[in-house]
């Protein structure tokens, strides 16, 4: 018999600010369990009024023409044909006149018959040029990890540090390096570590929401984000990070670069300067503050 999920994962839920929901699938019915903070912002409605349209009608809003690739996306998956949930389409959000375009990603917990769904609302600019069928075959996204590639994440880092600037945020971006990950894959298999590729994604997912989280090649990951809170919620980060995968993960050491000229440098540049402190262990590189002169930010081990 499948359990449901423990209150104290559908708390941690309810106040995450990635927008993420969990549901619960049971006699080919599907009920909203819990919704995120991130996700009723996401929404403009409070979690009560959200968990009720998400029921009602779980896409409410959503183009005809996406109707019949979501509904196959979402019966694959929960009729457990397909491992993972993943879908892109666009929708009305509610009081919304124009269509925003969405990705929806989704696993199933473990021994539960609920699954949880990370919601990304992509660049609006995509939606001139991706049609129903380009969807399926640009590839803007990783297969492995779900996460924008290096271009697009480039696009969305740079759009997306400008919006926090000008909403009065220091924009931060971030480089996540899992340590002696080669050593990794030579010890355990290759599959081995795109499970914990796959894992690790998953926890900056929840921390940060997939649009704003990027994966390159090999252990390298990224992530834009307010300087809000910084240190707490990567104490966090190194914390769960200890405990994905079964256990068998690696040590992360993050870089950072957050100088107050970011928003008008190269994109490319800002994330080799916040890469640089992550992959290099020496103690030399941890200034007090995120920026300093050799434009290499601060590390945290």
């Amino acid at each position: 018999m499948k359990k449901r999920a423990k209150q104290a994962e559908l708390a941690k839920i309810a106040q995450s600010e990635a927008p993420i929901a969990l549901y619960q699938s049971k006699s080919k019915q599907i009920k909203a369990i819990a919704v995120s903070k991130g996700l009723c912002e996401l929404y403009g409605l409070p979690a009560a009024e959200l968990k009720q349209l998400l029921e009602q009608e779980l896409f409410a809003g959503l183009h005809p023409d996406d109707q019949p690739g979501v509904q196959a996306d979402l019966t694959s998956f929960t009729n457990r044909d397909s491992s993972g949930y993943q879908s892109i389409y666009r929708i009305k959000l509610p009081g919304q006149e124009d269509y925003v375009l969405f990705q929806a990603q989704g696993k199933f917990l473990e021994d539960t018959d609920c699954f949880l769904v990370w919601y990304t609302e992509m660049s609006t600019s995509r939606l001139q040029d991706l049609t129903t069928a380009d969807r399926r075959t640009k590839h803007l996204l990783d297969d492995l990890t779900g996460l924008p590639k290096a271009v697009y994440f480039y696009e969305l880092a740079e759009l997306g540090c400008r919006k926090l600037f000008k909403a009065g945020k220091q924009p931060v971006v971030l480089a996540f390096n899992l340590i002696g990950f080669s050593h990794f894959n030579h010890r355990y298999s290759y599959i081995e570590g795109n499970r914990l590729l796959v894992a690790f994604a998953d926890l900056l997912k929840r921390h940060f929401s997939g649009d704003v989280c990027g994966y390159f090649t090999k252990d390298n990951f990224y992530a834009y984000t307010a300087h809000d809170h910084l240190e707490e919620r990567l104490k966090d980060i190194f914390k769960e990070s200890r405990q994905i995968n079964e256990g068998r993960n690696l040590a992360i050491r993050i870089g950072g670069y957050d100088a107050g000229s970011l928003v008008y440098e190269d994109i490319k540049k800002v994330c080799e300067y916040a890469w640089w402190p992550a992959i290099t262990t020496a103690r030399t590189l941890r200034p007090t503050s995120l920026t300093s002169a050799a434009r290499t930010g601060r590390v945290w081990n």
